[in-house]
């Protein structure tokens, strides 16, 4: 389809708010905060965090609101656009991803998968936004702590429980 972007995005998440819309449809959201590391002058260093929000459907937003939990680093795969908006006179854009897959990132954590019981439904998006009235901002992310050549792990190296 002509202007969209499907890309896969990894990071950490922020708190995970899921609502229902009037139809019983479940929808989620949460953002994915990513921060570049770079190796220079023998250190370790964060570049500028960048923020995706992300909406979530139907059983996609059931089984992350089950699964995910803030901080938790995630790969999210899915339609990708950037919005542009005006605030206090200021221009400011905002990335925007519709996921149709999101998952834990495995290269600091493990996680164990259940099988989902099969639920009905299409795949289509409804054209009501339940999250409209929400602001786009994300706080910036703190800097990092630890050793000069030590990977940071965004996440416990076990998962939260064994239902996870």
């Amino acid at each position: 389809m002509a202007g969209e972007l499907i890309v896969p995005v990894v990071g950490n998440i922020s708190e995970y708010e899921i609502k229902f819309l009037q139809d019983g449809t479940p929808v989620g959201r949460f953002a994915i905060a990513s921060t570049p590391r770079v190796f220079k002058d023998g250190d370790w260093k964060d570049g500028e965090t960048s923020w995706v929000n992300v909406t979530v459907w139907r059983g996609l937003a059931e089984h992350c609101a089950d699964t995910l939990t803030r901080g938790m680093r995630v790969i999210a795969l899915g339609r990708f656009a950037a919005r542009t908006y005006e605030k206090d006179g200021e221009k400011r854009t905002v990335w925007e991803m519709t996921a149709d897959a999101v998952g834990p990132e495995l290269t600091f954590a493990t996680a164990k998968v259940t099988k989902a019981a099969k639920a009905g439904g299409g795949s289509s998006a409804p054209r009501e936004d339940p999250f409209e009235s929400a602001s786009s901002e994300r706080p910036t992310a703190a800097p990092a702590t630890g050793g000069a050549a030590q990977a940071r792990p965004a996440q416990s190296p076990t998962p939260p429980s064994d239902d996870w």
